[in-house]
């Protein structure tokens, strides 16, 4: 009997353990266990009417399906906030419409969705007045997508030369062969070469000393 007994409690135990956890599953079902991300969006996402009324519709999704969900668009004012109900998917979408707002901040008015149940899970956006203007697009080439450049230089002319004319005296005694001549002024310096030769005459009222 006492085995018997021992056996019942566990039974209990086990029974008791699957209708929390079938109970746990059924609040979650009716909850919506599949929670999806808070998100945001706006259409339109700017005009180019300068001052309000402005009428925008705003959709995305929520942590906590079939609860209220707030949108607060915030100018740095009095913020108005709109106030609409998520589906049981997750999802919302209404329309609402800014009757006054403030001076835009840089960056555009800051439009915040969130649930009162949920605070801490937010999306965010921008609605921006005027409309930024669209990206500028470089046109596509026809033909060959091969590109050529040419590029002109102009070399300036050389500058003149210097011309020197010289007379070089060849001593007797110059052991012959070939020999360098350099003329040089300042930091400038020519060098041009000759060669020491046999003589096939003599100057006139030439005399060897002795």
């Amino acid at each position: 009997m006492a085995h018997s007994t021992v056996v019942s409690h566990r039974v209990a135990r086990a029974l008791l353990a699957v209708a929390v956890v079938s109970g746990a599953l059924s609040w979650a079902a009716g909850q919506g266990a599949a929670q999806t991300a808070p998100s945001i969006n706006l259409k339109p996402d700017c005009t180019d009417q300068l001052k309000p009324p402005w009428r925008i519709t705003v959709s995305g999704t929520m942590t906590v399906p079939n609860s209220p969900v707030e949108v607060i668009f915030d100018y740095g004012g009095a913020a108005p906030t709109f106030i609409d109900k998520v589906d049981q998917s997750g999802h919302y979408q209404f329309d609402f419409v800014v009757q006054r707002a403030g001076p835009q901040p840089a960056a555009g008015y800051l439009v915040h969705a969130s649930q009162p149940r949920q605070p801490k899970l937010f999306a965010e956006t921008r609605f921006r007045v005027p409309c930024p203007p669209p990206p500028t697009t470089s046109p596509p080439t026809s033909g060959s997508t091969t590109s050529s450049s040419t590029t002109s230089t102009t070399t300036p002319p050389p500058a003149a030369r210097p011309e020197l004319t010289i007379s070089v005296v060849v001593f007797g005694h110059t052991a012959f062969g070939a020999r360098t001549l350099l003329a040089a002024s300042g930091a400038t310096a020519a060098t041009a070469p000759f060669l020491v030769v046999p003589g096939s005459q003599q100057p006139s009222g030439f005399f060897t000393r002795r």
